[in-house]
């Protein structure tokens, strides 16, 4: 019984990593869309921050897949010491999740833009 305990936890970590790599490859590709909305800067000067726009992408573009392999070392080191490797996957997809979020916010203020929809 403790090993079929033992392999439920195994997949349940793996699953786990795969909702972050779902989450970090629905994050590359939402930052990567997201450089089409410097269309909507129009033609007044210092409507736009490309600077802080860029620099947000790139926080995150580094940051995901930073998070990404981390979590694999985490899941490796727990895993060849016995111990339960459910935290490194559960702590990286929550933290994908909050780099895409602050992400956003960021580059939405670096365009002028508010949270939702287009420049009003």
């Amino acid at each position: 019984m403790r090993d079929d305990l033992r392999k439920s936890y195994v997949t349940l970590a793996l699953g786990l990593w795969a909702l972050q790599v779902v989450l970090t490859a629905f994050g590359l590709m939402n930052t990567f869309l997201s450089a089409f909305s410097g269309d909507s800067c129009g033609p007044g000067p210092g409507l736009c921050d490309f600077d802080a726009f860029w620099a947000a992408s790139n926080t995150f573009y580094i940051g995901s897949l930073v998070l990404l392999a981390l979590s694999v070392v985490g899941l490796f080191v727990l895993r060849s010491r016995g111990r339960l490797a459910l935290l490194p996957p559960l702590i990286g997809a929550v933290a994908v999740l909050a780099l895409l979020v602050a992400t956003y916010i960021a580059e939405r203020a670096a365009f002028q833009l508010p949270l939702y929809g287009g420049r009003i």
